[in-house]
């Protein structure tokens, strides 16, 4: 702020006073300019948390995602079986078959709730395998039933000699059938972790 000094009395007043507001003089010595201290800014405190460390990504594992979605889809395979021996459509369980062979391999590679291309890769082709083992297994129980005592056949000499009964029969409708809709159902079961799959790695790939 600039001051001037008066010549009667000396005080130091403000550069805009026409007089001085203690000895009433007009006049004044050379103005001057006096530095405020600028005053220290305030530091807050606001209580700086440490952030923990983001965990390491892991690496996804492709040969154990495999493992891990056979060992997880033999469940579908058991229920197929269950459903086929009780004249239910088994070609229900294809939707199920994939969503366990799914979980599988996000449990062996650890990205369990993540969304992996890789993964539904996996199980998709997993799925596929598993289907056509339930249908075989089913028809090879089947056959086993009604060749098998009377011919004298143990169960692995029944499925042996199932593609052969099957070529020589009229069982290949229902058979193709029943695969056609397991497969449908699968199908439908992956298309919701196909797009999820996808917008995560076009996310990645953005980053």
């Amino acid at each position: 702020m600039e001051t001037k000094r008066c010549k009667s009395c000396g005080a130091q007043i403000y550069a805009d006073e026409t007089a001085c507001p203690y000895c009433g003089m007009t006049e004044f010595e050379g103005e001057t300019k006096t530095q405020e201290t600028p005053e220290a800014p305030v530091q807050i405190d606001f209580g700086n948390k440490a952030q923990p460390n983001p965990e390491p990504a892991r690496n996804e594992n492709v040969l154990n995602g495999i493992v891990g979605a056979f060992l997880f889809s033999l469940g579908g395979v058991v229920l197929y079986f269950i459903l086929y021996q009780l004249n239910y459509i088994a070609g229900l369980v294809g939707f199920v078959t994939f969503t366990l062979a799914n979980l599988g391999y996000g449990v062996f590679t650890g990205t369990r709730g993540k969304s992996s291309m890789k993964g539904v890769i996996v199980s998709i082709v997993v799925t596929v395998i598993m289907i056509a083992v339930s249908e075989f297994i089913c028809l090879g129980y089947i056959v086993h039933q009604e060749l098998g005592k009377e011919w004298g056949l143990t169960i692995f000499e029944s499925m042996k000699m199932t593609p052969e009964v099957i070529t020589y029969s009229e069982m290949w409708g229902d058979v193709a059938l029943e695969l056609g809709l397991a497969y449908f159902l699968a199908a439908l079961g992956a298309i919701g972790s196909i797009i999820a799959a996808a917008k995560a790695r076009k996310n990645a790939q953005a980053e």
